[in-house]
């Protein structure tokens, strides 16, 4: 065949791995789908990016470092039961206010103190 592009297997691969990073796949994720190694994914979407086309896969997860954890059930009207002691381990009890701050994939529940000091709120 003639031209300088790949072959007409890695140029579908390549294109599979494209596809998978831009719905935010991390690349070791896309390593294990399309069973091929992280490097020939990362080594794609490199050259994708160097012409353009591609963008990165999802940051990895950090692991999460917590004290405890528990599992809880939201109600049908949306509320949520916290344990007390939980709430007093982050200065949280009856009649405080509690900042709800929602980020991409996560809720945090801040004292009005906490919030002010890392949020810069008034």
């Amino acid at each position: 065949m003639a031209g300088s592009g790949n072959p007409p297997a890695a140029a579908s691969k390549a294109a599979a791995i494209r596809e998978l990073a831009e719905t935010g796949m991390s690349g070791r994720a896309i390593a294990q789908r399309l069973q091929i190694s992280t490097n020939h994914v990362y080594s794609s979407l490199a050259r994708d990016r160097a012409e353009g086309r591609a963008a990165r896969p999802a940051p990895r997860r950090r692991r999460l470092k917590a004290e405890a954890f528990d599992i809880r059930q939201v109600a049908a009207s949306g509320g949520l039961t916290l344990r007390a002691a939980d709430l007093a381990a982050i200065g949280l009890g009856p009649g405080s206010d509690v900042v709800v701050v929602r980020l991409e994939t996560e809720i945090r529940l801040l004292s009005r103190e906490e919030a002010a000091d890392r949020l810069a709120l008034a």
